[in-house]
């Protein structure tokens, strides 16, 4: 990175109250000390940064002594109060580490681009002249373009002073406000050119009195509107101003390489342990069950150790019965139980977690007699009653049993083991170093002299932890540099004694609409199941993954999320099929992950009140006012979240059955671009189109709606609409063919559907239509869809009534999995 001593920048207007427009021309001076400081140089001897000169923290000569010291502290309450603390001398502290302090700063950098595309893009003629709409528009731009040559400077400050942040967070605010407003502006485009195509759904009274529909009430709105935000973004400029921030050029993304799936069963280091936990199991004693627990540190691959004992041969062979349940921090024993029973059989087993009689007869059933291996993965429970409930329910079967348990937390292993437990050490210096080339070295750096000496010093800070290890060697692969892997070395985050600020580093060196992505994440429980394909239309539904002309946005996100599970951001993903070279919609290779218990501290610590999980309602008063992304259990406050936050961009649950009854939901003007609703015992869904104008992504799946009312067809924004096992709903809006932002449409299991609507070749932009009526009309014909480049996969009806068989007509949907045969 390089910056200039002295450079002059083109004059950036700023607008006072009640001030004419002012040409302040803007001079960027750097000190020598301050362009090292921002990572440039000036051509000096030293071309490595001045933060990432200092000294190297002890622990390059105590690596063991440091992790003994932190896993010695107890573990302090959660981020935000939403979890119960976890106790115990394995515990490591989760509290956000300093290097993450301004790490909800840096998601502006993110914000911006998008938002500076809006802006910089001229309005269409119709909002040209009226209110100021295109004056206003051209001035947001201006000082959105002023804000974004310094943001990476003031998001490099945040993290040492309030006041820095404190001016990002009232920054993003006003910067979120203007990107609703612009959002507003796109709507209105869209919905005027469906009216002019002849969408009608509006009556003329209420389009004439409300702002929402009069194009006269909304134009003098919106640019009311418009002055207020830039009015409120230009005091943060002149702020901005005073702070004295660089002029430095954000870092180049790197670009996203293409490798081979990582199998994540290529363990290191863990033969012995493997070897002898596979022993004790095999020789267990027949008169009683045999409990083992495996105790360790967040991150040395207590989990991954787990796994290879599980998926041994030998094990498989000697065991009747092979069951795994993640606990985590809610031990709840008839949840346990069902766990324990759905893993047995294979599938669910249909009772309710609230009936432990009937749950402990089944479990009976289904172990009698039988030799098992269950293992609890993750356990926090200290309460000797709450396990001796469980262990009694286990100890009912056959002996020759055995119960491997993983746990941070050593009190937890004195309570339910049975024999010594397994105190997981860090890896040697040896396998450390094997680890960390498995990973930097695979994507083409080169292993010369200089980066295998740096790269040795490093992978000694990681003290012999995996997860770190492999954050590390994940990060450094996209590095071809020495002076990038050196600048990392001296990087002063590793004096921090939190793990989290190791894990930090690499979250550090990613793109910033990357940073983003993973942030989101946070949304997620611990040890959620995520589905990638929909993790993917949450980004993009949020305007995450930005877009580019040489290939769709789907495959970009894609490209992130490989690059995230690379990184070690994400883990434990399934895959369903070699990867091909190329990326094709619709072809899943992993369709499953998981997050770390680590990386989602780091997670909840950068995203803050951002990302929130509401586990009951009771705890829907304590819920921030700030949130933006609310997984949430009860739609029918849906309406109360909507006024408590006002600001909240996603809203969705992640429970698709045993929704509470409802008898309808009432919506408010939000911003939301992602809602999430699974309603029962009802057969409507009403919509308000001037409350959803930026909806992106609607989800109700399983709900028990009949038909979609047609004000759906006029959500002109909405991307992805998902119905799957809607079985009662018979009809769809006959005006989708209006809703031309359409991207996805799932109908898997909608098996009451009688018919499609008219026209959906006209939406040119699909590429997702699991199912299709042939109809007879002319717009509702196979030919319908011969212009669509569909993906995935498509089912179709009605083709023998209609005798149809000749399938040429699709032939531009080549992404498409496969059709019927006959």
């Amino acid at each position: 990175m390089r910056v200039s001593r002295a450079r002059s920048w083109p004059s950036v207007p700023i607008r006072r109250p009640g001030v004419a427009v002012a040409e302040i021309p803007v001079l960027v001076f750097c000190s020598v000390a301050s362009a090292l400081r921002s990572g440039g140089g000036g051509g000096g001897e030293n071309p490595v940064p001045a933060a990432a000169r200092r000294q190297p923290c002890s622990l390059l000569q105590r690596p063991y002594a440091f992790w003994s010291q932190i896993s010695s502290e107890r573990r302090k309450p959660d981020l935000r109060g939403r979890r119960k603390s976890r106790h115990g001398t394995a515990a490591m502290a989760p509290q956000p580490p300093p290097a993450t302090l301004g790490a909800m700063a840096e998601l502006l950098s993110a914000l911006l681009p998008a938002l500076l595309k809006k802006a910089s893009e001229s309005l269409s003629t119709e909002f040209s002249f009226i209110g100021g709409i295109e004056h206003r528009r051209s001035e947001l731009c201006t000082l959105l373009l002023a804000v974004n040559q310094v943001i990476y400077d003031a998001e490099e400050q945040a993290s040492k002073k309030p006041a820095v942040k404190s001016w990002i967070t009232k920054l993003k605010l006003a910067a979120c406000d203007a990107d609703d407003a612009l959002d507003e502006l796109h709507y209105e485009a869209l919905r005027c050119e469906a009216l002019r195509r002849g969408h009608k759904i509006n009556s003329a009274v209420r389009a004439f009195f409300s702002s929402h529909y009069n194009p006269l009430l909304f134009k003098y709105r919106i640019g009311k509107r418009l002055q207020q935000i830039v009015e409120q973004i230009n005091e943060l400029v002149l702020q901005m101003n005073r702070f004295g921030f660089l002029n430095c050029p954000m870092p180049v993304d790197e670009r996203m390489q293409t490798y081979s799936y990582v199998d994540e069963q290529e363990v290191i280091g863990r033969e012995k342990e493997r070897g002898q936990i596979v022993h004790m199991l095999l020789s267990a004693r027949s008169d009683e069950l045999l409990i083992l627990p495996i105790v360790g540190i967040g991150g040395l691959g207590k989990t991954t150790l787990a796994q290879l004992v599980f998926n041994d041969v030998k094990v498989k062979a000697h065991f009747q019965k092979h069951m795994w349940v993640c606990v985590s921090e809610n031990f709840n024993v008839p949840v346990i139980v069902k766990g324990i029973i759905d893993t047995a059989i294979g599938n669910d087993c249909g009772l309710k977690s609230d009936n432990l009689e009937l749950l402990q007869q089944r479990l009976r059933e289904v172990l009698s007699q039988k030799r098992y291996l269950l293992v609890l993965d993750d356990v926090w429970n200290e309460d000797e009653q709450k396990w001796e409930a469980l262990r009694t329910l286990l100890c009912s079967c056959r002996m020759g049993s055995a119960v491997v348990v993983t746990t941070r937390n050593s009190n937890v292993a004195s309570v339910m083991g049975t024999v010594p437990p397994l105190a997981l050490e860090q890896l040697s210096q040896e396998d450390s170093w094997t680890l960390f080339c498995e990973r930097a070295f695979r994507t083409g750096v080169a292993k010369s002299c200089e980066f295998v000496e740096i790269g040795t010093k490093i992978v000694q800070k990681c003290s012999g932890v995996p997860l770190a290890i492999n954050s590390m060697g994940g990060l450094l692969s996209r590095k071809h540099n020495v002076r990038d892997w050196l600048a990392i070395l001296q990087n002063n985050t590793w004096e921090e004694n939190n793990i989290l600020t190791v894990l930090s580093l690499s979250y550090k060196h990613l793109p910033s609409f990357m940073k983003q992505c993973f942030a989101f994440c946070a949304v997620f429980p611990k040890d959620y199941e995520i589905d990638k394909d929909d993790l993917i239309h949450l980004w993009i539904s949020n305007g995450f993954i930005p877009s580019k002309e040489t290939s769709d946005i789907e495959e970009t996100g894609n490209k992130v999320f490989l690059e995230l599970l690379w990184r070690s951001f994400f883990q434990n993903a399934k895959q369903t099929r070699s990867r091909k070279e190329e990326y094709i919609y619709g072809y899943k290779d992993v369709t499953t992950c998981k997050i770390h218990d680590l990386m989602h501290d780091l997670a909840v610590s950068i995203s803050r009140d951002e990302c929130y999980t509401l586990q009951n309602l009771v705890e829907i008063n304590k819920m921030p006012k700030n949130v933006h992304h609310l997984v949430f259990p009860h739609p029918h406050k849906i309406g109360f979240v909507m006024q408590r936050c006002p600001i909240i961009r996603s809203l969705f649950s992640l429970c698709k059955n045993h929704m509470n009854s409802m008898k309808d939901v009432r919506f408010m003007v939000s911003p939301c671009r992602v809602l999430g609703l699974h309603i029962c015992d009802n057969e409507r869904f009403s919509v308000e189109p001037a409350y959803m104008k930026h909806l992106r992504y609607l989800d109700l799946s399983y709900s028990d709606i009949k038909t979609l009312p047609e004000a759906v067809s006029a959500l002109y924004n909405l991307q992805i609409l998902m119905l799957n096992r809607c079985r009662g709903l018979t009809h769809l809006p006959d005006g989708m063919k209006f809703m031309i932002s359409l991207r996805h449409v799932y109908l898997d299991g909608c098996s009451s559907l009688q018919r499609m609507p008219p026209g959906l070749g006209q939406l040119s932009s699909l590429r997702t239509l699991t199912m299709y009526m042939v109809g007879n009309e002319s717009d509702r014909r196979l030919q319908e869809l011969k212009d669509l480049e569909l993906g995935g996969k498509l089912q179709l009806h009605n083709l023998l009534k209609m005798n149809i068989c000749n399938y040429a007509v699709l032939k531009k949907c080549w992404m498409l999995l496969g059709l019927p045969t006959d």
